[in-house]
């Protein structure tokens, strides 16, 4: 390892001061990634010039015409890995490389668009129900996966899935690359040799040559009856019952031909796949009638600038409109811009939504302390949170059916009333918070269970954050399941210890529950070996907080009662999810630690450098989820410093 740099990088971050950049609160870069201006609608006089600006950023995505159902594009690969490079650990791997030999050399692609014109939707909607029909049928085998028969019947279904997929029709497929001009003359040669080689063959792949969209073309042909009478083999071997199926779906290829045609437009090599040429080749000859006019490429506009060019543009679509409202799809773009950003939006045309985007979150404020690693927030919506109970519900009724059945223990079905209690009383709201601030538990940093090498090191220390939508019905759950639980542990290998007493405090509203600590008794001993009991390395580190309303479970007391203030009191207005994971918060809780070792006599050098040169570049990922009428809006943002 080059440990030059990483001595350099320990000495330039031990002291590095925050820039006011890098102080503004992570609430406040949560709130910037969740506004977003709304989704302009573009009028018939201004939609050639928008389109043209866009052709700036993605000149490929020029050719393809405004009714592609979805497309992928790297409009700049060089550049794109580029930036990637120059990210100090990935230039730090390609050093380390390097040095063992391993080099790469630039690609030949300068860009690369795919696109897939009408029919993708439905095709993609037809192979996702073959497949989850087989899925289903096959998960149904499990039980008897042993019996020859079953075996037969998997195989056999498998089979029949698979040439239900690749029968089916294909929407045409176009591939734009911009090739190095070395590339390009390795690729024009090499299909020189195809078509001397495939010329005269006689088989089911011969050559084909035309003019389409002012273009020349050329390359292979497939015949479908050819592959049918190939196919037919897999027919002869089938059983009885399949060959009448088998036929039937070889039978789609006999008036059917593929075309996999290549032409060169502009130092550009264009593939496309498609059944008839004259029909399906299109490409668009202005930006104005190409895809770049639709509301497909809505998600790259107040993204576009010279200094944060776009790496990455898809959409997948399931209606082929030009200018008109889609009724669905989802579209992504990536950039850079201090980091990696990632976007993604889905349309949908009705109401219905998993979360709840109405709802300031309740906890961000406490995304910006210091000590927070990470917090993650969101709710369910009303008609989400009732499916939930639902699938509740039917789950503590399954139990109660397969009690008469099974011999099943009735202190086990008399917890899972309880559990089910619990679950139906919460809310949809949800929370998880991790804090720099926790301990190494006194059981793991002492003998004669522990190691005392760890002592005083901190650890995180994670919450978790729910609303209480039925305050009764919860602690009618917890009066049901804690005495299932305290026989568990008096009647088990565990029963000298018990037990624990609970102990409760109220303080501003907030009620908090922890066990007292368990004391192993002298000489206490299981199976023969020393071992750490539920009650010692869990109980003992679990604090309770609540209200009527909110309700937090954690590794401490004072976290849990900080949590449950802050939602009690919260006036945020960040709606949908939020995701903060913070590095500086990691870098204090590793120095700390670093500390204790080196006052112990532990070189720490070594290990610092590397953790450092991560913290000196990386500050940390975060992620938003918000609403605008019709669309859902995901954006996740991997920061640099």
């Amino acid at each position: 390892m080059n440990a030059g740099l990483l001595y350099l990088a320990l000495a330039g971050t031990l002291a590095l001061p925050l820039s006011a950049e890098e102080n503004t609160a992570t609430t406040d870069l949560l709130r910037q990634m969740a506004e977003r201006p709304l989704t302009q609608t573009h009028t018939a006089s201004d939609i050639a010039t928008v389109a043209n600006m866009r052709a700036e950023y993605f000149p490929d995505l020029a050719l393809i015409p405004a009714d592609a159902e979805a497309f992928l594009t790297i409009p700049d690969i060089p550049a794109s890995i580029n930036r990637l490079t120059t990210f100090l650990p990935v230039a730090f791997i390609l050093g380390e490389l390097q040095e063992e030999g391993i080099s790469f050399s630039a690609p030949p692609f300068r860009s690369l668009t795919i696109a897939t014109g009408p029919g993708t939707a439905a095709t993609l909607k037809h192979t996702a129900a073959l497949l989850e029909t087989a899925s289903a049928q096959i998960l149904q085998m499990i039980p008897e996966v042993a019996s020859p028969d079953t075996k037969r019947q998997a195989a056999s279904l498998s089979k029949i899935t698979t040439l239900d997929i690749i029968t089916q029709p294909l929407p045409t497929i176009t591939c734009i690359a911009e090739l190095t001009p070395e590339a390009l003359d390795t690729v024009q040669n090499t299909i020189r040799q195809i078509k001397t080689r495939t010329a005269g063959t006689g088989n089911a792949q011969s050559w084909h040559e035309g003019r389409y969209a002012d273009l020349a073309w050329e390359g292979a042909l497939l015949r479908g009856d050819r592959i049918s009478h190939n196919l037919k083999q897999m027919v002869r071997a089938a059983s009885p019952e399949e060959r009448p199926v088998l036929l039937n779906l070889i039978g789609r290829l006999n008036n059917r031909t593929l075309y996999l045609l290549t032409a060169v437009k502009d130092g550009k090599l264009l593939i496309v796949l498609c059944e008839n040429p004259e029909k399906d080749i299109r490409l668009a000859t202005t930006p104005a009638q190409s895809v770049l006019a639709t509301q497909k490429v809505d998600i790259a506009d107040g993204k576009l600038t010279p200094a944060t060019p776009p790496d990455l543009l898809f959409h997948l679509g399931s209606q082929p409109n030009t200018t008109a409202a889609e009724t669905g799809g989802l579209s992504g773009i990536i950039w850079g811009d201090r980091g990696a950003h990632l976007e993604l939006s889905e349309r949908s045309s009705g109401t219905a939504t998993l979360l709840d985007f109405d709802t300031p979150l309740k906890l961000a404020s406490m995304a910006n302390l210091p000590e927070t690693i990470l917090y993650a927030e969101g709710a369910l919506s009303p008609q989400a949170q009732t499916a939930v109970n639902s699938f509740y519900s039917c789950l503590a009724s399954l139990g109660h059916r397969l009690s008469g059945k099974l011999p099943i223990p009735p202190e086990a079905l008399a917890a899972g009333n309880g559990l089910h209690q619990i679950l139906s009383s919460l809310g949809g709201r949800t929370a998880i918070l991790v804090n720099n601030r926790g301990r190494m538990p006194a059981i793991l940093a002492s003998e004669p269970l522990g190691y005392p090498e760890v002592k005083n090191l901190d650890l995180p220390s994670p919450a978790l954050y729910k609303t209480i939508a039925d305050a009764p019905l919860l602690e009618q759950g917890w009066a049901t399941l804690e005495p299932v639980l305290k026989q568990g542990l008096t009647t088990t290998k565990f029963s000298p210890l018990g037990w624990p007493s609970l102990r409760h405090s109220t303080r501003n509203g907030i009620s908090t529950c922890t066990f007292t600590p368990t004391v192993r008794p002298a000489g206490f001993k299981v199976i023969g070996k020393t071992q750490i009991s539920p009650q010692e390395f869990v109980l003992n580190n679990i604090a309770v907080s609540r209200t009527g309303t909110s309700l937090a479970i954690g590794t401490s007391p004072a976290y849990t009662e900080e949590i449950v203030r802050t939602a009690e009191t919260s006036s945020g207005n960040i709606k949908g999810a939020a995701f903060a994971f913070r590095m500086e918060a990691v870098k204090q809780l590793m120095n700390r630690n670093f500390a204790v070792l080196r006052a112990r006599g532990t070189d720490t050098m070594k290990a610092q450098g590397a953790f450092n040169l991560i913290f000196a570049q990386i500050d940390g990922l975060y992620a938003t989820v918000t609403r605008q009428p019709g669309t859902t809006y995901t954006h996740i943002y991997f920061k640099t410093k």
